[in-house]
């Protein structure tokens, strides 16, 4: 998705997960009795 201008993307597979997107590029997240899980938050770089 896109949240104030920056791509973020959070993906799990099981278990809780949470994710709180903030001001710019920033983010804070939460887990437990996680198997895998990915959270990030930014700019791509343009060619």
């Amino acid at each position: 998705g896109i949240h104030d201008g920056y791509d973020y993307e959070y993906w799990k597979d099981s278990g809780y997960g949470s994710m709180t997107l903030g001001s710019g590029g920033t983010f804070s997240c939460q887990w437990s009795n996680i198997n895998n899980i990915l959270f990030r938050k930014g700019r791509g770089i343009q060619e």
